[in-house]
């Protein structure tokens, strides 16, 4: 660690910030380095899991259209920048304690630039994404009556080219010093916040238009898919809003703990806040993807439905139950439990008009009766 320390101090990197550099000399000074070697094994462990979590994410997305086409576009390169950003992070975890001895100081100062500027801009696409997200359901309420139909997929393609060079010259900013670090941070906080925000404004505004359908003052003012798609953005916006409560604790938790880095003088809290950074990191990453398949029903039973074919089936999975009279109560056969139950049904409905009919010749004797008594 201290010849990795030794590297990162030469002038040609001197001028540039490094996201959670941690100093080799003062780690081995303080003897923390079997520590943060366990919590690194431990993030590498992380890294891996997350990465067939987000194999199994892209499945669901590919195979399953779960929401529109053009908020399924944004999510792709939500999820599909933390291949980028884990692969660099991989890189620079094997190089904290071994590896750059056999590599000359060219070679190694170019993989550094590389792996750090990827995983930073990465960073700063997944902290800058809620707002965008949010900017397409206003787009989708603007264009309630076409945009199930026309799909304009020049709203996502807006968004990305709009997005890419902000995080891009952001990350960039942020590496070169070109602006105090406050700035940064504060301006990916009030981002978030106001996303949240505008959030909530959408979602009141699509309720109050879906509202206003049934008054006799705008009836047969809307059309059909024009309703659809106000119901459809409400649900998307439930949804939505469900999902970005963890988005929006993890982005602020993460610049946060970027301040308390910068501003600390003891060396102890700067590599606790290095550490504390990359493992919330790790953890977002991880979190995000089941957030979004709990509360996403068709990605929830697609999921249920492969667990049950890898996992073995137990004998207490099929309960026999019988009635009192020892009819089968539950069938594993759906056309068995279907004929069964209409069965059923045509049974009580003919009993039913059984019923009827004897209430009815009931009725009609007494009354002949009465006629007869009355001619007599």
């Amino acid at each position: 660690m201290g010849y990795f320390s030794f590297r990162m101090n030469s002038t040609s990197l001197i001028n540039y910030r490094f996201l959670t550099f941690i100093n080799g000399s003062t780690v081995d000074l303080i003897g923390w380095r079997l520590p943060l070697q366990f919590i690194y094994s431990f993030e590498v462990f992380m890294l891996f899991t997350n990465f067939v979590e987000y194999i199994y994410t892209f499945y669901l997305l590919l195979r399953f259209r779960a929401m529109h086409s053009n908020l399924h576009i944004l999510l792709l390169l939500y999820g599909g920048q933390y291949f980028f950003s884990m692969i660099s992070r991989l890189f620079q975890v094997y190089f904290q304690f071994n590896g750059s001895e056999s590599l000359d100081d060219a070679t190694f100062d170019s993989l550094l630039y590389t792996a750090n500027y990827t995983r930073t801009i990465c960073l700063f696409i997944a902290f800058n994404m809620l707002p965008f997200l949010v900017f397409e359901r206003c787009f989708a309420t603007c264009f309630a009556g076409t945009y199930e139909t026309d799909r304009h997929f020049w709203i996502p393609l807006t968004l990305i080219s709009v997005m890419m060079p902000v995080c891009v010259l952001s990350a960039i900013a942020y590496i070169n010093n070109w602006f105090p670090i406050y700035a940064h941070c504060i301006l990916l906080i009030v981002l978030n916040i106001g996303g949240s925000l505008l959030l909530i404004i959408v979602t009141k505004c699509n309720i109050r238009l879906h509202n206003s359908y049934s008054t006799l003052e705008h009836h047969g003012l809307y059309s059909l898919s024009e309703r659809f798609q106000v119901s459809e953005n409400i649900k998307t916006c439930q949804w939505l809003s469900r999902i970005q409560g963890s988005i929006l604790f993890f982005n602020v938790a993460c610049v946060s703990i970027l301040i308390l880095e910068h501003i600390s003088t003891n060396e102890k809290l700067i590599i606790m806040a290095n550490v504390s950074f990359n493992i919330l990191c790790t953890i977002y990453a991880a979190v995000t993807p089941i957030v979004v398949i709990i509360y996403t029903p068709e990605w929830t039973r697609e999921t249920i439905r492969l667990w049950h074919l890898i996992s073995p089936q137990s004998n207490c999975d099929h309960l026999d139950l019988r009635t009192t009279f020892g009819e089968e109560m539950s069938y594993s056969d759906k056309n068995i439990e279907s004929k069964v139950y209409f069965d059923q049904l045509q049974r009580n409905l003919t009993k039913q008009a059984m019923e009827k009919s004897r209430k009815k010749q009931q009725r009609s004797p007494s009354w002949n009766n009465e006629e007869h008594e009355i001619f007599l």
